[in-house]
C-alpha cells in the first residue's frame, strides 16, 4: 500500500466537499481509498477494493466497506480516468462517480472508524493497494450550507450553488466555461407561486453563449439587469458604436479581442420590452459612498489585500507559468483561455475585498439590495415569472437574500457554455 497525507490543520471536520480524478494503472485492487473527517471522527471511501470493483465507506459501526449499508461493486477498467466526489454535511455523506451517486448515508446515530491499515493516513490522506495509482485535481471547497424551513415546519440544509464553473471532458481536459441559471420557487407569503431565475453573466463569451441567452430571456415576465445608469437609459446600437461605456468596459473589450470572444453589450438585446433597469444610478452609487464614509481609494485598498491573497493561490497553482505557457502556445487564443477560466476558481477571495468590515460594499451587496427592491416592485405588480440577469459574482449575495428575505426555495440548476476551451 502506497500513500500520500495532507497534513495542514485547515481542512474542515465538517461542512465540505472533495473532488478528484483517479485511475488504476495497473493492478488488481482499491485505487481510491480517501480518509478524511468527520466531526471529531474519520472515515474512508473505499473504490476498487476487495479484487478491483468494492464501493463504500469504512467503517461504520465498526462493520467495513464489504458489510454495511453502502457496499456496492461496480466494474473500474484499468488505465481509464474516473471522476470522483465526496460531501459530508451534518446530516449525511454522499459520494459520486462520474456524477452518479454511489453512496448516500444519513449520518444519526452513527459511529465512523477507520480499518487499522489505514490509520496513517489521518487526518486526510490517499492510498492505494496493490495497484498503480495515478491521481489528479484533487480539491476541496467548504461548503456554505443555509437552513430554510419547509412546509412541514422542518429545516433542512441546502448547499448553496456554484454559479460558475469549469466543465472538463472525460479526458480531464477542461470542455467549457460555464454559467447557471438557478431557480428559485417562493413557497408562501404574498407572493407563493413566484419563480426567480438567477442567470450568471460573464461579461465576454462566445457568440452562441449570448444568443442562448436572448433567447431565455424571452420566457420571463420580467427581466431585471445590472447597469450603473439611469433607469430609461438603455444600450443601442448608435451608442455601441461610439464605443465603450468605461474603463472596465475597455478592459472587457480588449479581454474579448485576446480570447477571441464576443462583448455582452454587443450582444445582449437590451431594448427588449420585458427588460427592467434593476441597478444604482450613478448619482446613488456615489450617494451610497459617501453616506457610509467609504472611497475609491479604500477599496482599492482592500481590494489590493484580496489579490495579494488570490495571487498567492494563483502561484501555488502555477499560474504564472500556465500564463508564459499559453503566450508562447500555438494556439495561444485557446491557450489564454483555458487560463483565464482557472482564474474564476480565485474570484470569491477577490469580491471579499470589496467588502468593508461589516461585509458590505456599493459595487456589490449595495447594488444587490437595490436589484432586490426592483423585484419586491416587480411582484408586487403581478409579476410571477421574473429573470435576473447579474455578474455571476453577484449571485451568492443575491441566493441568500432570497432565502432570508423572500423565503424562497431553491430548485433546479442549468448551466450554459460561455466560453469552449476544448480543442
Amino acid at each position: 500500500m502506497t500513500g500520500i497525507n495532507y497534513k495542514k490543520d485547515d481542512f474542515p471536520k465538517d461542512n465540505y466537499e472533495v473532488r478528484w480524478e483517479a485511475k488504476r494503472i495497473s493492478g488488481q485492487d482499491f485505487f481510491a481509498c480517501v480518509t478524511l473527517p468527520i466531526g471529531e471522527e474519520f472515515f474512508s471511501f473505499i473504490a476498487g477494493g476487495w479484487g478491483g470493483g468494492l464501493v463504500g465507506i469504512s467503517s461504520i459501526n465498526g462493520r467495513d466497506a464489504s458489510d454495511n449499508d453502502t457496499t456496492k461493486f461496480m466494474s473500474f477498467d484499468n488505465d481509464k480516468w474516473y471522476r470522483f466526489s465526496i460531501r459530508v454535511t451534518p446530516e449525511n455523506i454522499k459520494a459520486t462517480i462520474d456524477d452518479e451517486k454511489v453512496v448516500s448515508v444519513e449520518r444519526e446515530g452513527l459511529r465512523f472508524g477507520l480499518r487499522m491499515e489505514v490509520r496513517a493516513s489521518r487526518p486526510v490522506g490517499y492510498c492505494g493497494f496493490q495497484s498503480k495509482v495515478a491521481v489528479k485535481s484533487f480539491e476541496y471547497r467548504k461548503l456554505d450550507l443555509v437552513k430554510i424551513s419547509t412546509d412541514e415546519g422542518k429545516t433542512g440544509a441546502v448547499d448553496k450553488p456554484v454559479f460558475f464553473k469549469v466543465e472538463n471532458a472525460e479526458n480531464g481536459e477542461p470542455k467549457a466555461l460555464q454559467t447557471a441559471i438557478a431557480s428559485y420557487e417562493f413557497t408562501s407569503g404574498p407572493y407563493k407561486g413566484a419563480v426567480v431565475d438567477l442567470i450568471g453573466a460573464v461579461h465576454v463569451g462566445e457568440k452562441s453563449y449570448y444568443s442562448s441567452l436572448n433567447n431565455q430571456f424571452k420566457k420571463y415576465d420580467a427581466m431585471l439587469f445590472e447597469l450603473v445608469a439611469d433607469p430609461d437609459q438603455r444600450i443601442t446600437k448608435a451608442k455601441k458604436d461610439k464605443g465603450v461605456y468605461s474603463p472596465i468596459s475597455a478592459i472587457q473589450v480588449g479581454m474579448k479581442d485576446a480570447l477571441g470572444l464576443a462583448f455582452q453589450l454587443d450582444e445582449i438585446d437590451y431594448k427588449a420590452k420585458n427588460f427592467v433597469h434593476a441597478d444604482m444610478t450613478p448619482k446613488e452609487f456615489v450617494d451610497d459612498m459617501k453616506n457610509r464614509k467609504d472611497g475609491f481609494l479604500s477599496m482599492f485598498a482592500r481590494v489590493l489585500g484580496s489579490s495579494i491573497a488570490a495571487q498567492g493561490v494563483s502561484q501555488a497553482n502555477g499560474s504564472d507559468a500556465k500564463m508564459l505557457a499559453a503566450l508562447a502556445s500555438d494556439n495561444r487564443t485557446l491557450a489564454l483561455r483555458r487560463v483565464m477560466a482557472d482564474q474564476f476558481a480565485t474570484m470569491d477571495i477577490q469580491m471579499a475585498g470589496f467588502a468593508d468590515s461589516q461585509g458590505k460594499s456599493t459595487l456589490l451587496t449595495e447594488r444587490n439590495g437595490k436589484a432586490m427592491q426592483v423585484l419586491d416592485r416587480e411582484l408586487g405588480k403581478g409579476k410571477r415569472n421574473i429573470g435576473i440577469f447579474y455578474g455571476a459574482a453577484h449571485l451568492d449575495d443575491m441566493h441568500d437574500r432570497l432565502l432570508r428575505d423572500f423565503n424562497a426555495t431553491p430548485g433546479k440548476l442549468e448551466w450554459l457554455d460561455a466560453w469552449e476551451l476544448s480543442e
